[in-house]
């Protein structure tokens, strides 16, 4: 994949923070108004081989080649340069395991954000750090198929509504415009 096709995929799925715009949870960083989301703990991306296989079996069944990881960087580092990662779906485990230790030698030690997707604009994925939650949008046929491979039941905000709690305290601002941009 080249890096114009990268960065026109990238913005076919989410809206990209630029030097006047800030984009980050609890606001809607999907473009398609016609998502559905789904919620679960995050922090990794997969938590295990089996569950990046069964992620890796999905995206090939809806026929992606690639999986494109951007590092979301706000506006206020506008001057760093992000993380731009590219992996075949046909590469295992290892190659994954690979792309994460280049971002990030001693994996977990570095906080932030990542914008996960690939050719086909009907899905994506944002990993966040704060609070350690990731959050798919995807069209509706592909909700089964991403829940299966996450573990997810329902929308999955009530497994994380605990951590949400937990990360926010008494302050429900953020849970509230989580569950209403993305109707969770």
């Amino acid at each position: 994949m080249n890096m114009k096709n990268f960065c026109e995929n990238v913005q076919a799925v989410f809206h990209i923070a630029d030097k006047y715009t800030k984009t980050h949870l609890p606001f809607q960083i999907f473009v398609n108004r016609e998502f559905k989301f789904l919620i679960t703990s995050g922090g990794a991306f997969v938590d295990n081989k089996n569950e990046y296989i069964k992620f890796s079996s999905v995206l090939n069944t809806i026929g992606e080649e690639y999986i494109c990881l951007l590092e979301h960087i706000d506006n206020q580092y506008a001057s760093d340069s992000p993380f731009k990662g590219v992996i075949k779906t046909c590469e295992g485990f290892e190659a994954f395991r690979r792309l994460e230790t280049t971002f990030d030698p001693h994996f977990g030690l570095i906080l932030s954000n990542f914008y996960i997707f690939g050719a086909n604009p009907n899905w994506g994925i944002y990993l966040c750090e704060y609070p350690a939650i990731k959050l798919i949008g995807c069209v509706d046929r592909y909700i089964p198929a991403f829940k299966d491979a996450f573990n997810i039941r329902g929308t999955g905000f009530e497994e994380v509504e605990p951590l949400l709690e937990q990360e926010f305290g008494q302050n429900r601002n953020f849970q509230n415009k989580l569950i209403e941009n993305y109707h969770l």
